[in-house]
């Protein structure tokens, strides 16, 4: 038998639905974004991305991480048009530009990336830009020691707002923390929102 006096409240959570505040502060005005998320779940990312307040202009997808065919089976009905841009096919096999896809060398640093975006504004014109995935530069871990890159960051956020500020253009730079790691490094001063985007998969005890 157990004995009830013997246990004692350790922790209390508190859960609050929180879409319709969402909803608010996505419509608010907002120029960059780090979203965290896992690609483990990545419908789950392109959910979040389709709530996005609609623009009347192209939208653009750097991708890092994913081919353009493979990308296409969940962008395909965004509701507005998605240029993507490639940076993974190239290490693959040589391809050309297609309708709706460029392919490209992956860039190496910021430096790089900043030019790549510069480009994309100029010849598109897009309200929003994806970058899939900031990971790929930076490491916001408390397991990372690096901290030099950390001013090339900065340097590339302040640009973007530079940017946004120009042309109305909003970034949405993605963050992959798959391996759930603690990140304390986080640019909260350099971006105008952060989220994590955390979709929890596990069998639900109660049911059969």
């Amino acid at each position: 038998m157990v004995d009830e006096n013997n246990y004692d409240v350790i922790q209390v959570n508190y859960w609050r639905e929180m879409r319709k505040d969402l909803d608010k502060m996505l419509e608010s005005y907002w120029e960059t974004m780090l979203l965290i998320q896992d690609s483990v779940n990545f419908e789950e990312t392109i959910s979040f991305l389709k709530k996005l307040p609609p623009t009347k202009r192209k939208v653009v997808y750097i991708s890092l991480t994913k081919t353009c065919d493979a990308l296409r089976k969940y962008l395909d009905d965004f509701g507005e048009e998605v240029f993507i841009i490639d940076c993974v096919s190239s290490f693959l096999f040589e391809k050309k530009k297609t309708k709706g896809c460029v392919f490209v060398k992956p860039p190496s640093n910021l430096e790089q990336m900043t030019k790549l975006i510069t480009n994309a504004v100029k010849k598109i014109g897009p309200g929003y830009i994806f970058l899939d995935s900031l990971s790929q530069f930076i490491d916001f871990s408390s397991s990372s020691k690096k901290t030099e890159n950390f001013k090339d960051l900065y340097e590339f956020l302040k640009y973007m707002k530079f940017i946004s500020s120009r042309t109305s253009c909003k970034f949405v730079l993605m963050y992959d923390d798959k391996l759930s790691r603690d990140l304390v490094k986080l640019p909260k001063f350099h971006v105008d929102i952060i989220l994590k985007l955390e979709a929890i998969v596990d069998r639900i005890g109660w049911i059969d």
